[in-house]
């Protein structure tokens, strides 16, 4: 197949949605299809994708967006026809669009709960307004022929609120590469890691590996510290400003057991340091990173409003928190978990890693691809009619 995949930024360090990007550009070139790369920038992608650079765009950031939407649209034009025009962002017409990032209206009403603040911010964001519009514009029939979710929750929200028929759905997980993420390849790294971040033998790490702190819930991870013992300590690895988060962290009497590392193109190394990844997020389609340290035998704790709560099992590989912003319950998640033996939290990462491999790159490679070539065989009964 020729396939056209779209997606503003490819790259393995920048974030779940990038890193997933190339993943799969690597997978259906090693797969033999002739892969079509339209994005602002691209690293790590395979030598066989054809690449098509995007320019960037000056001025605010909704003014970039739509000159990324213009400019795709007409590169699309040049350089097809494709079998498959497959959307990794918002943008239309596609013949598949993957709701990496989810639904934007979704992710406003997490926001903001109360419509009357959800309506000011939307008037003084153009950005918001923008999404809105694409995502009305996709989800009608002549916008994208599928939506393809990363997690039930999404496939239901986009049924039941946003008019799709269930018929033009599927839910395909994300899949995790046990090749780069393992027990094997983590446990040499762990006592090396942890030296580097002052942990002693006896300490206890909870990871949470994030961009848009406030969103994926380092605030409420924070405020679990001061109830749990002082060998507890939180790794946030990520982008963002560490500077009022660690203001909070001094009014709390805790700053010395939080600690702030920037983005690291080899997370394998904090997924090895760690005991547990926390990720209380308020909204996550689906967190890639909770499979990535599954494979790694990290138990998880995460939040209900992130899809991937729907791989764990309760005291059996991590634990779903039922409301993301809620510090006390997270905190009884965590003593229990430190109530556990050494040996039964061995067990839990067990189980954690052994449901990964139920969630591999080839399974997700192979329903994508089953699902694209139904679209593009449809697209050449159209054609013939």
């Amino acid at each position: 197949m020729k396939v056209a995949l779209i997606n503003p930024v490819f790259s393995v360090s920048h974030g779940g949605r990038e890193r997933f990007s190339v993943n799969f550009a690597r997978a259906l070139c090693a797969d033999g299809h002739e892969t079509h790369i339209f994005a602002q920038r691209m690293e790590d992608l395979p030598e066989e994708a054809v690449t098509h650079p995007v320019p960037g765009f000056s001025g605010p950031g909704w003014w970039r967006f739509l000159g990324f939407q213009r400019t795709v649209r007409r590169a699309l034009f040049a350089c097809g026809p494709f079998d498959v025009v497959y959307g990794l962002t918002r943008f239309f017409p596609l013949d598949i669009f993957r709701l990496g990032d989810g639904v934007h209206r979704l992710a406003l009403e997490r926001h903001y709960p109360a419509w009357w603040r959800r309506f000011p911010a939307l008037l003084a964001n153009p950005f918001h307004l923008i999404n809105l519009a694409l995502e009305r514009r996709l989800f009608a029939e002549d916008g994208c022929r599928f939506v393809v979710a990363n997690s039930a929750m999404i496939r239901d929200y986009v049924v039941q609120r946003m008019g799709v028929r269930p018929e033009r759905t599927a839910v395909v997980y994300n899949g995790v590469d046990h090749t780069c993420f393992g027990p094997e390849k983590a446990m040499p790294l762990r006592e090396e890691t942890r030296g580097s971040l002052g942990l002693r033998d006896g300490d206890i790490a909870l990871l949470c590996v994030a961009n848009d702190w406030r969103r994926k819930g380092v605030n409420t991870l924070m405020e679990t510290l001061p109830s749990l013992p002082e060998m507890v300590h939180a790794v946030v690895v990520g982008r963002g400003n560490p500077a009022r988060f660690m203001k909070r962290a001094g009014e709390l009497g805790v700053a010395e057991r939080l600690h702030f590392l920037p983005p690291a193109r080899e997370v394998l190394r904090y997924y090895a340091a760690a005991d547990v990844l926390v990720l209380p997020t308020s909204y996550d389609p689906f967190a890639n990173v909770c499979l990535e340290a599954m494979a790694c035998a990290l138990p998880v704790i995460t939040s209900s409003s992130n899809g991937a709560a729907e791989l764990l099992r309760d005291g059996v590989n991590g634990w779903v928190q039922r409301r993301a912003d809620d510090a006390e319950e997270l905190a009884g998640i965590l003593r229990a978990f430190l109530a556990l033996s050494r040996e039964e939290r061995a067990r839990m990462g067990v189980c954690a890693y052994e449901t990964s491999l139920n969630y591999t790159l080839e399974r997700n490679l192979r329903e994508m691809l089953e699902l694209m070539r139904t679209v593009a065989r449809e697209r050449k009964e159209r054609a013939s009619c």
